[in-house]
């Protein structure tokens, strides 16, 4: 993989074309930039009628980290409802863009798999992980109400609140596929041509059809309220950006760096300094 965008196209043939997240060094971590360039490759896809499937992976030894935490104070920080419309206009809101896009996305999934990052797999339409894979939570206590809500329609509400209520709680590509979060799980050495088989067998239908395949079992979760439980997430983010809580983290963050402040909260370490 060449081209150092943090988010690449590669066409693949067959109908099929790749969205590759490319800062591999960040294990794939989205930072605004990167987020915005995830929506636009894959809408240029949508809009391209030689594209029938996409897929989205992680270069490197990820498929991604989640948000990039290494800059507490990205984004606006212009009180509750700011935070809203950032997160819904600039962020993680516009995931739904793989929701929405008029052909099959799958989601190839190795590595890590954290955060916002199980969001965008949450708004795919297939999900295929490595068994190895480490699928779940950020690893700080920052923001709330927004990652749980997409799983509930996936895992079920008892298990959504398991894993929401730790902080850095992760499940297994193996679990991922029997908890229904993931269509399967392989071995990782066989994870491309299991992707690559399933993507051009898909891509084999007319897409005026796969269009309308997809347009009918998504309005099925959206008469049921999903799009609006991801959209309500900006709302609830926001508030939880705006607890005392927050500001500790984002404090603490910028006092001792990344790695301490994530020891410090998952493994219950004193505070550093």
């Amino acid at each position: 993989m060449t081209g150092t965008d943090p988010v690449l196209r590669l066409d693949v043939g067959d109908h099929v074309s790749h969205v590759v997240l490319n800062r591999p060094d960040k294990l794939n971590a989205l930072d605004e930039t990167a987020r915005l360039s995830l929506v636009e490759t894959i809408q240029d896809c949508g809009a391209d009628d030689g594209v029938h499937v996409i897929v989205i992976r992680g270069e490197g030894r990820a498929f991604c980290a989640g948000a990039d935490a290494s800059n507490p104070n990205e984004g606006s920080r212009d009180g509750a409802w700011a935070d809203r419309l950032s997160m819904s206009d600039r962020g993680w809101g516009q995931f739904l863009v793989a929701w929405d896009v008029p052909k099959p996305v799958i989601a190839q999934v190795h590595g890590v798999c954290l955060g916002i990052a199980s969001i965008l797999c949450n708004l795919c339409d297939i999900v295929v992980a490595a068994e190895d894979a480490r699928i779940g939570w950020p690893k700080l206590p920052l923001g709330g109400g927004v990652i749980s809500p997409t799983w509930v329609w996936h895992v079920g509400m008892h298990r959504a609140k398991e894993l929401s209520y730790q902080i850095g709680s992760e499940i297994s590509g193996v679990e991922a596929a029997q908890w229904g979060f993931a269509n399967r799980a392989v071995p990782a050495d066989r994870l491309d041509g299991e992707v690559d088989g399933l993507a051009r067998s898909i891509a084999r239908v007319p897409l005026d059809l796969l269009r309308l395949k997809k347009e009918a079992l998504n309005q099925v979760y959206d008469n049921m309220g999903f799009r609006q439980a991801v959209l309500n997430g900006s709302l609830w983010g926001a508030l939880s950006h705006d607890l005392p809580s927050a500001g500790e983290v984002r404090s603490l963050i910028g006092e001792v760096g990344l790695r301490d402040a994530i020891a410090h909260y998952r493994h219950g370490q004193p505070r550093p300094g």
